[in-house]
């Protein structure tokens, strides 16, 4: 038995971090060390940190200045003792079970890394989504197939790299591998690329052992956030590119997978910038001017995208902006008709 790390980056999350705590506690694997950063909350999430560490000596609590999550998931690794490591987001819990089974998965398999699976729960709904693991579940992968096949699923998004789903060999993460500080968003995607230049075996298991609570008002979906979103994800393309021209792999096709997914994604920010009421037509046209975007918009094969991901995207390129203005308009229009019932 091994001695396993927890990480939970804490800000302002009083309304989540009893639930979140109660579940890390409770963990049937025991020889766990739970560290929790205080990432600067102005609310009571650190009176309940002081409360659960005077209850519990496997807490180790890091209070410091609002530097966002990044920086508090490297803080909370510099400190870590065991020999792997895991993560927990403060909004979020676990089962039971799943330290003692992703342990269990990283042993047995003598693997580098476990990747499990997860459950996302809707505010206000019954509906519960469960993560698609196709053509990878319970498998081992290799160094090959981890950069084959496994690196296309997270360059096209078809899987999520949500952080607090893997366990990981501390020894793999002393090769000096951190969360980029510099970016509100997608820093777990260029986590895992990194990853994965760093490892040579994989172990995907298909148990949904993370429970996910999605809120329609975080960060990502806050209309103030929209266009910083839109330029993140145009930076955190360029990182990537950056990681793999370093490592021989920025092969056309990995290029093409990871400028559709970004591409996707920004046009959907724009679009809902939009319909937030803001000037979404001068973004546009910054994305215009950016020589990132643009060799974005260079490099994909535009009859893959939907018809109106296709449409943003050929007005940026071609500076289509009154035409752009009045799909907007009409698009809106059709928007509020589906959504009036």
């Amino acid at each position: 038995m091994a001695k396993v790390s927890i990480i939970i980056p804490i800000y302002n999350s009083e309304d989540t971090l009893e639930k979140c705590l109660d579940s890390v506690v409770s963990q049937s694997y025991e020889d766990i060390e739970i560290i929790c950063v205080n990432d600067g909350s102005k609310d009571n999430s650190l009176k309940i940190l002081k409360k659960y560490a005077e209850k519990d000596s496997r807490f180790v609590i890091i209070d410091k200045k609002n530097e966002g999550v990044s920086r508090a998931r490297n803080d909370g690794m510099k400190i870590a003792t065991g020999k792997y490591i895991t993560f927990v987001d403060a909004d979020d819990c676990v089962e039971t079970t799943e330290i003692e089974e992703m342990y269990n998965a990283i042993v047995k398999k003598k693997v580098d890394v476990v990747r499990s699976n997860y459950r996302v729960h809707y505010k206000n709904s019954d509906k519960i989504d469960i993560g698609d693991l196709s053509l990878l579940a319970n498998k081992t992968l290799k160094k090959d197939e981890i950069k084959e096949v496994f690196l296309s699923k997270v360059l096209d998004g078809s899987l999520p790299c949500f952080v607090y789903l893997i366990m990981i060999k501390k020894e793999i993460l002393d090769k000096e591998i951190l969360f980029r500080e510099d970016i509100h968003m997608m820093e777990d995607v260029i986590f895992y690329i990194e990853l994965i230049n760093k490892i040579d075996s994989l172990y995907v298991l298909d148990k949904a052992l993370y429970n996910i609570y999605f809120n329609e008002n975080g960060a990502t979906n806050n209309s103030k956030n929209y266009e910083r979103n839109i330029f993140n994800v145009v930076l955190v393309n360029k990182y990537i590119k950056e990681i793999l021209y370093k490592n021989g792999l920025d092969n056309d096709e990995n290029i093409r997978l990871l400028n559709l997914a970004n591409v996707n994604a920004i046009t959907d920010f724009v679009f809902k910038h939009y319909l937030a009421g803001l000037d979404a037509i001068n973004v546009c046209m910054k994305l215009s001017r950016d020589k990132d975007m643009m060799s974005i918009l260079e490099n994909i094969d535009y009859l893959k995208i939907n018809v109106p991901r296709r449409v943003i995207a050929s007005c940026i390129k071609g500076k289509q902006f009154k035409k752009l203005k009045i799909y907007f308009i009409l698009r809106k229009i059709i928007f509020k008709i589906k959504h009036r019932y």
